[in-house]
């Protein structure tokens, strides 16, 4: 349905993500924000991955998008071996390769 609307991919990540906390906010109530770094990074994190996810899906195929997104796992496992030295990751990786 996102390749259907004919708008720019920021504009619609911005109202996929008020669709998605009015029905959040509907169903569990108020939640609570301390605006603690970690809740910071989370939803910065968040946004960034809605965003790109929107954006693959207007530039490519929807296949080639979900195959991106299932396969970060994967990534992030190799990433963080190599940039945060994690070698029974390292490991862990090779066994599954």
């Amino acid at each position: 349905m996102i390749k259907n609307v004919d708008s720019n991919p920021l504009a619609i990540s911005g109202m996929r993500s008020i669709i998605a906390s009015l029905v959040i906010l509907v169903a569990l109530g108020k939640p609570k924000f301390t605006w603690s770094f970690s809740q910071i990074a989370s939803a910065l994190a968040y946004t960034i991955t809605v965003i790109l996810f929107v954006s693959a899906n207007k530039m490519t195929t929807a296949a080639n998008a979900i195959l991106l997104q299932s396969t970060a796992p994967i990534y992030v496992a190799l990433l963080s071996a190599w940039i945060l030295k994690e070698a029974e990751l390292l490991s862990l990786c090779s066994m599954y390769l």
